[in-house]
Parts: C-alpha cells; sequence; structure tokens
C-alpha cells in the first residue's frame, strides 16, 4: 500500500500542484484494500487480468493518498463522487487524474475546475488515422513533419485536447474537432467551439518526461492560476510535486 504523503494542507487558491507517480502492476488487490472502498476494489476487480486490477488499485490508492493528506480525511472517510458525465470530485476541492500502464498523474486545486491527461508517446497507435478526428488547422500543423517529430507533435495536441475535455466535464461528448489546440508547447491556449454551446477558452501547458506527455488545462480567464509541474516522475510512496 502507498505511504500517506507528508506535507498536508491545502494548496493556496492560485495554486495547481501536479503529482507524477509510479503505479503497480504486480500487487494484490488485498493489498490496497486499507485505501479503497467496496465500490473501487469492486471496480477493480472488474477488470480482466490481475495487472489492470493492480494498475487501477494502486492509481486509486495513490491518489486518494495524497486528497488525503490535503484535506485530512482519513481513507475510509473519503469516497468520491460524480459529476452528471461521470467526472468525480470531493469538497473542498478540484482535482483531477490520469494514468498510463506504468504511472498515474493528479491536479488539485481549490478555486477553479481543471482537467489533466497523461498519455506514453512510445505506445503504438495510428498517428495519421487518428489525427483525422482533429481540426484542419492542426492536421495542416502535423502534415508537415514526420518521425519523431510527428509523434512529439501528435501527442502535445492528444494531451490537451483530453486534460480540456476533463476539465470541462463533458469529456468524449464535446468532440475532438471541436477542440483547436497548438503542436508548439509554448502555445498553451486552447479553445472549445462547439454549436449550441458558447465558446470556452483554456490554458492548457504541456511537459514531457521521458516518453511521458502530460498536460493540464485551466481556465485562460484565470492567469494567476500557476501549474506546479513536478521535477521528475515519482516513484510508488514518494509524492513530491512541484
Amino acid at each position: 500500500m502507498p505511504e500517506t504523503p507528508r506535507n498536508p494542507g491545502l494548496p493556496p487558491p492560485g495554486d495547481v500542484p501536479v503529482w507524477l507517480f509510479a503505479i503497480q502492476s504486480d500487487a494484490p488487490l488485498a493489498a490496497f484494500e486499507p485505501m479503497l472502498d467496496r465500490t473501487e476494489l469492486a471496480r477493480a476487480g472488474s477488470f480482466s487480468n490481475a495487472q489492470a486490477q493492480s494498475r487501477f488499485a494502486s492509481c486509486r490508492s495513490t491518489v486518494k493518498g495524497i486528497l488525503c493528506s490535503l484535506t485530512a480525511q482519513p481513507p475510509g472517510l473519503m469516497h468520491f463522487r460524480e459529476a452528471p458525465h461521470g467526472k468525480p470530485f470531493i469538497d473542498p476541492l478540484y482535482f483531477n487524474y490520469a494514468n498510463t500502464k506504468t504511472h498515474g498523474a493528479l491536479a488539485v486545486c481549490t478555486s477553479a475546475d481543471i482537467g489533466i491527461d497523461l498519455e506514453d508517446m512510445s505506445r503504438r497507435c495510428n498517428i495519421r488515422a487518428l489525427a483525422r478526428l482533429f481540426c484542419p488547422q492542426e492536421r495542416e500543423q502535423l502534415e508537415r513533419l514526420d518521425g519523431e517529430e510527428l509523434r512529439r507533435a501528435f501527442f502535445t495536441l492528444w494531451v490537451r485536447k483530453e486534460a480540456v475535455m476533463k476539465a470541462d466535464g463533458r469529456g468524449l461528448l464535446i468532440g475532438l474537432g471541436n477542440i483547436l489546440a497548438d503542436v508548439r508547447a509554448e502555445c498553451e491556449s486552447v479553445c472549445i467551439s462547439s454549436s449550441g454551446s458558447p465558446e470556452s477558452l483554456w490554458r492548457v501547458p504541456v511537459r514531457f518526461f521521458g516518453n511521458l506527455a502530460l498536460a493540464v488545462a485551466v481556465p485562460k480567464a484565470r492567469p494567476d492560476l500557476r501549474v506546479l509541474f513536478p521535477e521528475k516522475a515519482s516513484g510508488p510512496g514518494d509524492f513530491h510535486h512541484g
């Protein structure tokens, strides 16, 4: 079971701390029972293989451990609630998390809704085919690139879009083609523009940690928000953030 993180206390209203941590894929579900409730353990058990079960339980346990430390709540009393489209939340924190097969990431904020995405850029995927789901401007940017430059640019767009969809709360209902982002790391503005909904603007910085691409979406109307990325990915039980 992951250790409870140190340095408890809620972050200041203008800070968005981010944790990036390794997750386990070989631990039995019983190891996570002190951190997870019955619903979470049942969900972990519903995965088809032991590695997937362990990854879900490990990531969820680490996320709950950090949140329990920040809010001074014992694990047994912390139960995630869900917004209409399934986004988890607790009082008094906005938070969001994501994971790959090897790592998880968590961002928290006390004053604004946020979203996070984490992707393994080494995973196999048909980049040219997936790019057809993007906006024409984005496809034009990608068409000029090839090789590793193309892969990095594609995942820059992907994590930005996913982070914004999660921050907004509607997820895939928005549609990848209704979110306009930029492949350039320094161009952080992202726009949702879908029919029947008012345009919304987000600021989405991206950082890279080896093969991992990590993005955090915060409202562009809040220029005071500081996204505090970690310097490196942490190991199990190590929860330092930026």
